[in-house]
């Protein structure tokens, strides 16, 4: 059994995240402290947990609640509980918080209090306290849902607050939902609905049928993506995405933008000019191009079904070269890769793109109208890494004339090509200026 134990989320990164991870270690007790963390260091709370095993959406659920009004008043009143032994919440309102760690851990409670002056931090009493048996880690996310479209069993995680804002995240090749491990609990913390689903050929995804094509061009992410916000019934959506899902999130806000609420887009506009891909860039792009290159050779398919997830890491080495991943970190997204769709869908993206293979005919409508580079007239917010090593910017933004509603472009410094997995809170914070604007 555990005894009463402290838990102090500080004003510091490196403090949250050292509180993040005492508060996980072998079971919460009651509090004897709690000091305020701010809404910024939330991320770095998150990532103190998952150092001892706990990632949020996999095998942890937390549920966050607003702190209205007075933050002080609330905090006195939890500390007065506290004070009292008193193994209770401030529900204010709202719905009681709970956390999950499998079979492992009892009922536990885990409530995040966010105001304007930042957020109050507790964790109240477990009904029981169990050491973790970190080794058994539950595999596979615990919100895990599938949803069926015409053409796509589509397997998505959906996290938050049912009524909350949907917020639709979209990963890109060669990643997977875990990119938005980081991102996912900052917005549930405001209020917002998080859906992140795995992309066809990824994961648990799956065709209904083998006669569909399995299609990798650019209309295909858009008009999946359009489909799971039909399925979810999601009349209106803020989307956020980079690479293949920046993409898909591009197509929808400029082809129906009465159903996109705002848009965060990593590497600008994301729509392919096909007519335009036999032109030839300059020889540095070109030399980092050459995966694209290489997978439109049959040498490159068998390349790729035999070595995925080496590539895949090489990839993520050369795309983001300043931050220093590790082994577990990308094993838990190159998983996603053994989708038996997976090589099929890659090739067929970097072909189709240069016009080296033929789209969807049921898509080919799609295609029409994005050969004509609408515009996108949602307030939209670009992420670009200042580090990335496939699509490093420029310093003069070309793109800004493709953007017709409240467009900012902002480059992060030394961040790669995964922008939300690099800087979560700077995607996530993009994420809420939109919404609250």
């Amino acid at each position: 059994m555990i005894e009463r134990r402290e838990f102090i989320a500080g004003r510091g990164g490196v403090a949250a995240r050292g509180a993040g991870a005492a508060a996980h270690d072998a079971g919460w007790s009651e509090i004897s402290k709690v000091v305020r963390l701010m809404p910024s260091r939330v991320v770095a709370f998150h990532k103190g947990l998952r150092e001892t095993g706990c990632v949020e959406a996999r095998n942890v659920a937390i549920e966050y609640r607003w702190a209205h009004n007075n933050t002080h008043r609330h905090f006195r009143r939890q500390r007065r509980w506290i004070a009292l032994s008193t193994n209770g919440s401030l529900a204010h309102r709202l719905p009681k918080a709970v956390l999950t760690h499998g079979d492992e851990m009892k009922r536990r409670e885990f409530i995040a209090f966010l105001g304007a002056a930042g957020a109050w931090v507790s964790v109240a009493q477990a009904q029981q306290a169990i050491p973790v048996q970190r080794e058994r880690i539950i595999p596979g996310p615990t919100n895990l849902r599938r949803v069926r479209t015409k053409t796509l069993e589509i397997a998505y995680e959906d996290t938050g607050p049912e009524a909350g804002i949907p917020v639709l995240l979209m990963h890109g090749f060669p990643y997977d939902p875990r990119a938005y491990d980081e991102v996912v609990p900052p917005l549930i913390a405001a209020g917002c609905r998080t859906i992140v689903p795995y992309m066809r050929g990824y994961g648990p995804t799956r065709f209904l049928s083998a006669d569909t094509p399995r299609s990798g061009q650019q209309a295909a992410f858009g008009r999946d993506l359009l489909d799971l916000m039909d399925a979810l019934a999601l009349p209106k959506a803020a989307l956020a995405g980079y690479d293949w899902g920046g993409r898909g999130a591009c197509v929808v806000a400029a082809l129906w933008p009465e159903r996109v609420r705002c848009l965060v887009s990593c590497n600008g506009y994301g729509i392919q000019n096909i007519a335009e891909s036999i032109t030839p860039r300059p020889p540095a792009q070109e030399h980092r191009l050459w995966y694209q290159y290489y997978f439109h050779t049959e040498r490159g398919r068998a390349g790729l079904a035999a070595n995925r997830r080496e590539f895949g890491k090489l990839l993520w080495q050369l795309w983001s070269p300043n931050w220093k991943f590790d082994d577990a970190t990308y094993q838990r997204t190159a998983s996603s890769f053994d989708n038996p769709d997976f090589v099929d869908v890659v090739i067929h993206s970097y072909r189709h793109r240069f016009g080296y293979a033929p789209g969807d005919p049921d898509l080919e409508e799609i295609e029409r109208r994005l050969a004509a580079q609408p515009p996108i007239s949602v307030p939209t917010i670009v992420l670009q890494g200042g580090g990335d090593g496939v699509a490093t910017p420029q310093a003069r933004d070309d793109q800004a004339r493709f953007f017709t509603s409240g467009y900012q472009r902002r480059i992060i410094p030394m961040i790669g090509h995964n922008v939300p997995q690099e800087a979560p809170s700077v995607f996530a914070a993009a994420i809420l200026e939109l919404i609250a604007a």
